[in-house]
C-alpha cells in the first residue's frame, strides 16, 4: 500500500511505440521493495502491447493510462504528470529507469523542505543493438569537486545561460522535472499559468526555464539517481548519427502541433540549439520574464550554432540575420577555445568510465 494513500514520490514516464524498452524498464522499476513511490505510465502507442503487459501485473504502485488520439510529444509528457499524485516528482524516458538512491534523495528533500534537486551527472546507458554488436553499454562522466549538497540561485544562472546565447543549458544546472527531483506544488504552479506542465518544442528546457522562475530552494548533488537509456529509435542516438538539423517544416517537434507560432529572435530552421534557444525564451515569454529576454546574446548564439551545424550551414546563414564574416571566422577560433576546455574538463574536471556487456539496463546498478 501506497503511504497514506499519497506516495511520496512520483516517477512518470510518457512513452510512444518504444514498447520492448518501456516494459522493460516498468520491470525494473517495480522490482524495488520501496512502497512509498508511484510509477506512472501515460501510453500514446500505436498499439496496446504495454496495455496487455500492464495487465497481468498486480501493483498498487503502478497507474497506467492509454490514450490512442493523435497528441503531440509535448502533450504526452504534461499528462503524465498531470497523473501524478506524489509529494516530489521525477519524469524519466521510456527506455530510461531510476536508481534506489533516489529514495534517499526524496527523503532529504521531504526532511529539508527542498523545492528541487539535479543530479550531479546522469549516467548512460546504451541499449544492445545491431550498430553495437548487441553489447550494451554504461557510460559515466563524473564532475570532480562538486560538494555533496550545493545550493543554487537559478534565477541568476538563467541570467548566465541567456547572456551566453542559450547554448548548453544542462551545464548550468537548473532545476528539471525530466531525471531531476522537483515538488509536486512547484509544478502546479505551472500548470496553473498556462494550463499545461508543458509547452513550447522542447518540454525539458521549457519546464527548466519555468521552473528557475518558481524554485525557491534548489541544490546541485554530487550524485545521481537515474540512467538515461539510449536506444536505437531515441533522439539521442539519432543525433549522434546526423540527424535532427535542416530546413524547420522537418522538425519531428511540429507534427500535430503545426499551428506553432516560431519566435522571431532565433533563426528558422532545425537544430538542437534552435528548438533550445526558441523553447527558452518562449518559455521566458510565457512566465514574464522580459529582463531575462533582454540579455539574450543573439551573437553568441548564431557563433555556437554555425560551428555546431556547419554541414547545413548554407540554410543556417540563409536564415540567420546576424550571421557575417566576423561571426563565421569567430566560429572556428571559438572550436578553438571549446577544443581546449574538452581536453581541459577531460583531464582536470571529469572522470570518464565505461562498461560494456551489460545485456540490461538493471545490470548497470552494480557499476554506479
Amino acid at each position: 500500500m501506497l503511504n497514506q494513500n499519497k506516495p511520496l514520490l512520483s516517477v512518470a514516464i510518457p512513452t510512444k511505440n518504444r514498447q520492448y524498452y518501456c516494459i522493460e524498464v516498468i520491470k525494473h522499476i517495480l522490482s524495488y521493495d520501496n512502497k512509498n513511490f508511484e510509477l506512472v505510465i501515460q501510453d500514446n502507442s500505436d498499439d496496446r502491447t504495454i496495455e496487455q503487459f500492464v495487465s497481468t501485473i498486480e501493483d498498487k504502485r503502478l497507474k497506467y493510462v492509454y490514450t490512442n488520439e493523435a497528441i503531440s510529444s509535448v502533450e504526452n509528457m504534461s499528462r503524465s504528470i498531470a497523473l501524478t499524485s506524489g509529494e516530489y516528482v521525477c519524469m524519466i524516458g521510456d527506455d530510461d529507469t531510476i536508481l534506489p538512491t533516489i529514495f534517499e534523495y526524496v527523503k532529504y528533500m521531504k526532511e529539508n523542505d527542498i523545492d528541487s534537486i539535479s543530479p550531479g551527472y546522469i549516467p548512460e546507458y546504451f541499449w544492445p543493438n545491431n550498430e553495437t554488436g548487441n553489447s550494451g553499454t554504461l557510460k559515466i562522466i563524473k564532475t570532480r569537486f562538486i560538494s555533496e549538497y550545493q545550493q543554487i540561485e537559478p534565477i541568476k544562472r538563467l541570467e548566465k545561460l541567456f547572456e551566453n546565447g542559450i547554448v548548453n543549458y544542462s551545464s548550468y544546472n537548473l532545476p528539471r522535472v525530466y531525471h531531476g527531483l522537483i515538488k509536486k506544488e512547484v509544478l502546479d504552479k505551472i500548470y496553473n499559468e498556462i494550463g499545461a506542465y508543458f509547452a513550447g518544442l522542447s518540454p525539458d528546457i521549457y519546464s527548466t526555464v519555468a521552473l528557475s522562475s518558481l524554485v525557491k530552494k534548489h541544490f546541485l548533488v554530487r550524485g545521481t539517481f537515474t540512467i538515461a537509456g539510449v536506444c536505437p529509435q531515441s533522439t539521442t542516438s539519432q543525433s549522434r548519427l546526423g540527424g535532427h538539423k535542416g530546413e524547420l517544416y522537418v522538425a519531428p517537434h511540429l507534427k500535430n502541433n503545426s499551428d506553432y507560432n516560431w519566435d522571431s529572435l532565433i533563426p528558422k530552421y532545425y537544430s538542437v540549439e534552435t528548438i533550445w534557444a526558441e523553447t527558452a525564451i518562449t518559455a521566458a515569454r510565457d512566465f514574464k520574464l522580459n529582463n531575462i529576454i533582454s540579455l539574450f546574446n543573439v551573437d553568441k548564439f548564431n557563433l555556437h550554432s554555425f560551428y555546431i551545424n556547419k554541414d547545413i550551414k548554407d540554410i543556417v546563414i540563409r536564415e540567420s540575420k546576424n550571421i557575417n564574416f566576423w561571426i563565421i571566422c569567430n566560429s572556428y577560433i571559438n572550436y578553438l577555445k571549446n577544443l581546449i576546455k574538452r581536453i581541459f574538463n577531460r583531464i582536470i574536471l571529469k572522470q570518464t568510465t565505461k562498461y560494456k556487456n551489460l545485456q540490461h539496463i538493471s545490470e548497470c546498478l552494480g557499476k554506479l
